[in-house]
């Protein structure tokens, strides 16, 4: 994951382990000088994760009074760092509740709502807030604030399980989440109106089957009010604005 701003690349290991690399000066913009090795540095801590690294995500919290990075791991956690304290104990905390490997993550950082979005092969999408008791704290504390359940397949007959395996955020002012599934289809979940005072994504519609695999990825397009799909069948496929009008 490449870090436009500090210039850093962050890599994430089958093993765990979490690597950046940083430019020298904002005036050299390479990683590597001629004829040297590039300057490694690995984030150290007593907690770090067991397994592969799934998703990596850097972002402000607190209205970017903070900037931290979300690592998410088949060890069925995800950990929050601070980058710049890379000795001892980088890990500020291991978010834990997932019971399966965590396949994605995204965050919102829409002011007043700061929320993490997990999802699993738990068959659960997750959603997690900075707890407001311990606001007195160096570091934000996240807790879960809504589990999201029951991703039925479209194989009603069968004993099919059913994930999301990719997230992607509509932050336009309708707040929306959509979710690419394990079967190929495509899911939107709404925040309310009011999702200002009170952000509990409900669901809103599920566009079934329009790929013949899994999804592993989508992205929207704000500016153009469009929306792609990716899907592990080789295909690309693109929505209008009257996706969200099924």
């Amino acid at each position: 994951m490449y870090h436009k701003k500090d210039q850093i690349i962050y890599v994430g290991l089958n093993n765990g382990k979490i690597y950046m690399y940083k430019a020298k000066s904002s005036e050299n913009k390479s990683m590597v000088s001629k004829g040297k090795d590039p300057d490694i540095t690995l984030l150290e801590s007593p907690n770090a994760h067991k397994g592969e690294i799934r998703k990596m995500i850097c972002t402000p919290i607190n209205e970017e009074a903070l900037e931290v990075l979300f690592t998410a791991s088949a060890d069925r956690t995800v950990k929050m760092w601070d980058p710049k304290n890379v000795k001892g104990n980088a890990c500020i905390q291991t978010i834990s509740g997932h019971e399966g490997t965590i396949l994605d993550m995204v965050y919102i950082s829409k002011a007043p709502v700061d929320q993490l979005i997990t999802t699993s092969t738990d068959k659960t999408m997750r959603i997690w807030v900075i707890d407001k008791s311990r606001q007195l704290m160096q570091y934000p504390w996240f807790v879960i604030y809504q589990k999201i359940t029951d991703f039925t397949s479209i194989n009603q007959q069968l004993d099919v399980d059913v994930w999301i395996n990719c997230l992607e955020v509509n932050e336009t002012e309708k707040l929306g989440i959509y979710a690419g599934d394990s079967e190929g289809s495509l899911l939107k979940f709404k925040a309310p109106k009011d999702w200002r005072h009170k952000c509990e994504f409900e669901f809103e519609y599920k566009k079934r089957g329009i790929h013949r695999f899994g999804l592993g990825q989508v992205l929207h397009v704000k500016k153009e009010s469009c929306t792609f799909t990716i899907g592990f069948d080789q295909m690309i496929r693109g929505y209008g604005a009257s996706l969200d009008q099924p």
